[in-house]
């Protein structure tokens, strides 16, 4: 009776392998490849939110920079008409 018991649980145990590995290979075939996909759509989408926060950045500093040289170069008139002014 022994004997047929370690028999039986061997047969199961190997079916319940067999089938663990059927499932395992089902799923790397069918879900593998979309999982792939969602990470590439992923990355771009981070990537290009990456590069819009990069420009929004960029244009803000061109716009605060700009407002800085038009106060420098109003900065440089001013300036030059005082001394123009206190020389002559």
């Amino acid at each position: 009776m022994g004997n047929l018991r370690t028999k039986a649980a061997a047969v199961v145990a190997l079916g319940v392998i067999v089938l663990v590995a059927l499932l395992y290979g089902a799923a790397q075939l069918t879900l593998l490849p979309s999982y792939v996909d969602l990470e590439r759509r992923q990355i771009t989408e981070h990537g290009e939110r990456v590069r819009d926060a990069l420009l929004a950045e960029v244009d803000g500093l061109d716009h605060q920079l700009g407002d800085w040289a038009a106060w420098g170069r109003f900065r440089a008139v001013v300036h030059r008409a005082v001394h123009e002014a206190l020389a002559g």
